[in-house]
């Protein structure tokens, strides 16, 4: 990973931090924080996050928010349930 991204696994759960101040794109960190957690490449996972949502607006959203902004943007992508919150912070958790 790129820059300031940085990825922590604790059991099934897998945190990433992407810092989109400087303009780190979130769903590379998602793709990367997700190919982590399963040994492989990001080439090789099986969607699409554009199928699913639309990161964009997200990185959008998390780089115009003020730093006194509270939200969290969760969606669950087969068995990867992600949670972005405002500050960059992103949560992967693998159900099986």
């Amino acid at each position: 990973m790129s820059g300031s991204c940085t990825t922590a696994a604790t059991a099934q759960t897998y945190r990433a931090h992407c810092d989109t101040s400087n303009h780190e794109s979130i769903c590379t960190t998602i793709c990367n924080t997700i190919a982590t957690a399963e040994n492989s490449d990001v080439e090789d996972l099986d969607f699409v996050l554009y199928d699913h949502f639309d990161p964009d607006a997200i990185q959008t959203l998390t780089a115009n928010s003020p730093s006194t902004a509270n939200w969290e943007f969760t969606i669950t992508i087969d068995h990867y349930h992600i949670t972005i919150h405002n500050d960059g912070e992103i949560i992967v958790e693998i159900h099986e």
